[in-house]
């Protein structure tokens, strides 16, 4: 029968179980309840303190649980990482003006799977003006994106001394500050690698 075939259907589609729109709608309020939420976020209130934003108020609990002075909710893993190296970019920039020779340092680096290199068009490149260094681990386990293993902290590790080997002119000639004095300005680490089905680094690293 039909009704027992489409029991046996399992849909990936999406990665919650699917509710309609009355459902959603009861789950929200429920949601508002449980947590106290009175008021809406509006994009922009960052004027706000979290007495009176749920939003500023989950953006402190995060800032708090590491130790930072404020966080922010960023809408997607795109715009987050953007901003991170536009921030970073605009300050080696600024390092580059005074210092020359620190040009060839604007880079950061990442797994050969990243968001940033497989479907973002280099906007990196053409927005921050910065070069990705890519951290490939296809070689410890074959090609097929299922068998290549997620980063891991020796992968970071073999990363940042070829950088400090191939750079070491730069980095003593500006004295560099940056990660591990690698030359590097960010090390992006994308949870969990998406386009290996998911994986994520050894917790231990």
């Amino acid at each position: 029968p039909k009704a027992n075939v489409d029991n046996m259907v399992i849909d990936l589609q999406s990665q919650h179980h699917l509710l309609n729109p009355r459902e959603q709608m009861d789950f929200l309020a429920e949601s508002c309840t449980t947590l106290g939420i009175e008021k809406r976020d509006v994009y922009g209130d960052f004027t706000e303190d979290r007495s009176t934003s749920y939003l500023r108020e989950f953006e402190a609990e995060v800032a708090e649980k590491f130790g930072m002075e404020d966080a922010i909710f960023m809408p997607s893993g795109t715009m987050a990482q953007s901003i991170m190296l536009l921030i970073n970019s605009k300050k080696e920039k600024m390092d580059a003006e005074l210092l020359p020779r620190r040009a060839p340092l604007m880079r950061f680096a990442c797994h050969h799977s990243s968001h940033l290199l497989l479907w973002e068009e280099e906007s990196y490149s053409k927005l921050a003006g910065m070069n990705a260094v890519e951290m490939n681990t296809e070689k410890n386990n074959g090609n097929h994106e299922f068998r290549v293993p997620a980063l891991s902290l020796r992968d970071v590790e073999i990363c940042f001394d070829s950088q400090r080997e191939k750079y070491s002119e730069e980095i003593a000639a500006t004295e560099s500050n940056t990660l591990g004095e690698s030359g590097l300005s960010t090390l992006m680490i994308e949870l969990p690698h998406r386009e290996l089905g998911g994986k994520l680094p050894p917790w231990d690293d």
